[in-house]
């Protein structure tokens, strides 16, 4: 068996899925309200730098520009590849210093009787063209790191929790 070989197992093809999942004490409603704009993105994505205006709400099929900040600033061609109204949003990042892409999903679930939303993240990065000696590393990082800071779905509870605040005064 090659060392190569041992990298190209499931585990690490596995790896490249990120999940996430949180409960807001809100309906789906204003928590949709922080989707459904691409520029809201900059409010609850704290990696989000900058994401111009479309001057309307999301559709399926539109494309927009985002730039996001990891290690350093990268811009990312969004397109919008399924959009449920309150139910789920489905969006593929082109980073344009990759050759790849990387397919974003946000689900929403009511819960409590229509008084709360779970809201699942999944972020695929198994076409994002990342190096082969990349993929262990993201492995390693899943399976020991741990979160630091704020996360996009941290971010969305927060906003849409404030946007409810704002429409209840």
């Amino acid at each position: 068996m090659y060392w190569w070989t041992f990298f190209q197992a499931e585990s690490f093809t596995a790896a490249m899925i990120l999940r996430d999942c949180i409960d807001i004490e809100l309906p789906p409603e204003p928590v949709w309200e922080m989707l459904r704009y691409a520029e809201y993105m900059e409010l609850w994505n704290p990696k989000c730098v900058s994401c111009p205006s479309l001057g309307r709400e999301l559709r399926q099929g539109d494309r927009f520009v985002a730039t996001f900040k990891m290690s350093r600033e990268q811009v990312t061609d969004v397109e919008v590849r399924a959009l449920e109204p309150f139910q789920r949003l489905a969006l593929r990042h082109f980073p344009r210093e990759m050759g790849g892409h990387v397919d974003e999903i946000y689900t929403l679930e009511v819960r409590k009787n229509g008084r709360a939303t779970r809201v699942r993240q999944v972020v695929d990065m198994r076409q994002a063209g990342f190096p082969k000696w990349v993929v262990p590393i993201i492995w390693l990082i899943n399976v020991l790191g741990r979160k630091k800071g704020i996360g996009p779905l941290e971010g969305l509870r927060d906003a849409a929790i404030a946007q409810a605040k704002l429409g209840d005064a």
